[in-house]
């Protein structure tokens, strides 16, 4: 049996495939079990700084490239809809600003500077959101035809997470495991910026 199993292993590295042998066709007097690991030990190269910075960046890239990917569905949303004058970035602001049941863009500090005033006003001339005021202060919400678009965002959003776990691999739980871990090294990387310009 050992000639036949270690024959079976060399064929799955030759194609790169990884071969789970369960234990009990192993007999128990000739299996070599390991010393199981210590469940928080952490290899010493993962205690260096420099490799602690290096996976932050790889997350940062892959979250960018995600990002990516959204920027190009949220253009594909408004090609079919024949909104070529209405840029990605507008839906993205849109939909992160009504997201959590909010209904109206407030004046946070994501519209506090002159860039984002000028695109404020364009995204109104656009129809996208419409001005008022109410208590002293002044609110955006969606237009008709912006909340249609964002309907449109809600729609294929929501296909793209049924196809998440079937074709992605990724459940609910491992994505919000990720979104934990990130939201962890954004602070810490924070503090570590803080650190080096103080």
């Amino acid at each position: 049996m050992g000639r036949q199993l270690g024959s079976t292993r060399r064929q799955a590295i030759g194609v790169g495939l990884t071969v789970t042998v369960a234990a009990s066709a192993v007999p128990l007097a000739t299996a070599a079990v390991p010393a199981a690991a210590p469940q928080h030990a952490v290899p010493r190269r993962e205690r260096d700084p420099a490799a602690y910075e290096a996976a932050y960046l790889r997350s940062v890239l892959a979250i960018r490239r995600a990002e990516t990917q959204m920027h190009r569905l949220f253009a594909d949303i408004l090609d079919r809809a024949g909104r070529s004058d209405v840029e990605a970035g507008d839906l993205v602001i849109m939909f992160d600003a009504t997201e959590g049941g909010q209904s109206q863009l407030l004046n946070s500090w994501v519209w506090s500077d002159e860039r984002a005033r000028r695109r404020k006003r364009a995204m109104v001339k656009k129809g996208l959101i419409m001005a008022k005021s109410a208590a002293g202060r002044q609110l955006y919400a969606p237009t008709e035809a912006g909340q249609a678009l964002l309907d449109r965002v809600n729609r294929a959003l929501t296909i793209q997470s049924r196809l998440a776990d079937p074709i992605g691999g990724l459940g609910v739980e491992a994505l919000e495991e990720a979104c934990q871990t990130v939201a962890r090294a954004e602070r810490w990387w924070i503090d570590i910026v803080r650190y080096r310009l103080g």
